[in-house]
């Protein structure tokens, strides 16, 4: 948490590297590679080449939480899909999607809270995604979550685009 608190303020005083988005998408994708396929999950991507700015590690470190809790979310198995776009030239989404089980709307206002956690099992501590909702503002973008308990959920992270010329600093 240090960490975090400590490149946060960095970001505030400098707007960090450009790096390609997709890169730390798959990056995250692979780390989880071998758990999908013991646990039956078909992976779909859809990940267009765009240029993010910031700290390709945290990137990479919040979007390998999302993906560990939608495997978490789905123990039969199912279709995690991935995908990442280019809005109109100056915004990212990244979008991830599972097939689980869906958040109950009682649960969905805390879902970013530090210790929540919805998992039966008491293996999670229930920081992967207020780690991940910290990483996403610290780099001036937001994180969303559209779930229907029993239908799965989609998180969805939006950044803006790398700005022209930042590959200069």
């Amino acid at each position: 948490m240090a960490n975090l608190r400590a490149f946060s303020d960095q970001e505030r005083a400098q707007p960090g590297r450009r790096f390609p988005l997709h890169s730390s998408v798959l990056a995250a994708l692979d780390l989880y590679e071998g758990q999908m396929r013991s646990s039956g999950i078909r992976l779909t991507t859809d990940l267009k080449s765009c240029e993010a700015q910031g700290d390709p590690a945290q990137i990479q470190e919040a979007v390998a939480h999302i993906v560990q809790n939608a495997i978490a979310a789905m123990p039969q198995g199912g279709t995690l899909k991935v995908s990442l776009s280019d809005v109109n030239g100056d915004a990212l989404k990244l979008c991830v999607s599972d097939t689980g089980k869906g958040i109950p709307q009682s649960m969905r206002d805390r879902i970013f809270d530090p210790f929540f956690t919805t998992k039966e099992e008491p293996s999670g501590i229930g920081l992967g995604l207020s780690i991940s909702h910290s990483i996403v503002e610290a780099h001036h973008g937001k994180l969303l979550v559209d779930s229907a308990e029993g239908r799965g959920a989609t998180f969805t992270i939006m950044l803006p685009a790398a700005a022209a010329g930042a590959h200069l600093r």
